[in-house]
């Protein structure tokens, strides 16, 4: 937007009417609004000679709620802070504005709602002037969705036409006594000391054994030409 050149020193633009800013990208007359309040940032042709900028316009003689410079603006109100702003700026609720007055509802629709407002720019102090300007702003807002009805409760619940059955509780006969008393088992007597016992034998010395019966050898008997010998007989019976 505009006309831009660079002569080798600093670069600018030749901004159309009604836009300023280093590529032109800035409105001198900005507004916008939340659905709580309308902020507005105006740079007046000449805006370093302004006087006042009067919002709403003149009331008698006497200006009523000015804008101000947007160094100032920007110190009380940090959130809007933009570097290429320029000129004067001001913050107004759209309810219960004591000094500027509400807005006025140009258009209103089920989802959207239309604010408008006035401002008087004054370049002499001395009075009105054919240099003054009135600007009529507008904008156009959004209405929040409306909030969720409360739940319907529930009906109560009808009673049942008759009381519930109750499961009887089961009973069951008392317990016959024992035809005779139970026999009871008889105590131990108590034995306050043990009994005499025999002592254990000492084994730490084998027992006196008889002596085993003596069994002598078995005769010789002589080799018989047919037999196997004795010597043989374990390999015969491993064959």
């Amino acid at each position: 937007m505009g006309t831009c050149h660079d002569d080798g020193t600093t670069p600018g633009c030749d901004c159309p009417d009604g836009y300023y800013g280093t590529q032109c990208e800035l409105p001198m007359v900005l507004v916008e609004c939340d659905t709580k309040k309308m902020w507005i940032n105006i740079v007046p042709y000449g805006y370093d000679k302004v006087t006042w900028v009067s919002f709403p316009p003149l009331t008698g003689d006497n200006f009523t709620c000015a804008l101000e410079p947007v160094d100032a603006f920007f110190k009380k109100n940090q959130q809007y802070y933009n570097s290429e702003w320029r000129g004067f700026a001001g913050i107004f609720p759209h309810v219960g504005d004591s000094c500027a007055g509400n807005p006025i509802i140009l258009r209103e629709t089920a989802t959207h709602i239309t604010y408008g407002r006035i401002v008087y720019l004054a370049y002499r102090a001395e009075g009105p002037d054919p240099t003054d300007q009135t600007l009529r702003l507008t904008c156009d807002v959004r209405k929040p969705p409306p909030p969720r009805p409360p739940p319907t409760p529930l009906p109560p619940r009808a009673p049942l036409p008759f009381p519930a059955p109750q499961s009887p509780r089961a009973s069951f006969p008392p317990r016959a006594p024992l035809p005779f008393p139970a026999p009871q088992s008889p105590r131990a007597p108590y034995l306050s000391q043990p009994p005499n016992l025999p002592e254990p034998p000492n084994l730490s010395q084998p027992p006196n054994l008889p002596e085993p019966p003596f069994h002598p050898e078995p005769p010789y008997l002589p080799e018989h030409p047919g037999l196997p010998q004795l010597h043989e007989l374990p390999y015969l019976l491993h064959r």
